[in-house]
């Protein structure tokens, strides 16, 4: 009888011993981290699609000017390498909002998917941001 007591107060103090931060701190489908400010690569001569999806020959959403401020909220691997402006091609899609002349903040003038070549967010987007939670972002 007394071992069993001791094995009921040992599993008791188990389940109430606190989580290790480290597995606390595993983000779900419903996580939303910070973005990451960026431009769009190139000058008044340059313009980038916002794509549907993060792939070459995905449906083209409006065509955004070179200059134009960006917010990825989370990027992608597309399977393949990109190329882009002064930039080493890579195959990352950024999901983003964009933001111009007429936007509000929270509220961008076009949301979609450009390649990462094409938005300088001043450094390696796979260290700025999180992962997207498939291509659906």
């Amino acid at each position: 009888m007394r071992i069993r007591s001791l094995v009921m107060m040992a599993g008791l103090l188990l389940a109430v011993a606190p989580i290790p931060a480290a597995a606390q701190a595993q983000p779900t489908a419903t996580t939303r981290l910070s973005t990451v400010d960026g431009t769009v690569f190139g000058g008044s001569e340059a313009f980038v699609a916002v794509r549907a999806r993060p792939e070459k020959g995905a449906k083209d959403g409006p065509y955004i000017q070179g200059g134009t401020r960006v917010e990825v909220e989370c990027y992608v691997d597309g399977g393949s390498n990109v190329s882009g402006w002064f930039h080493p091609s890579n195959p990352y899609w950024d999901k983003v909002a964009v933001y111009g002349p007429g936007s509000s903040p929270g509220k961008p003038f076009a949301r979609g998917w450009m390649a990462d070549v094409w938005v300088n967010t001043h450094g390696d987007i796979t260290k700025q941001s999180q992962p997207c939670w498939g291509t659906g972002g």
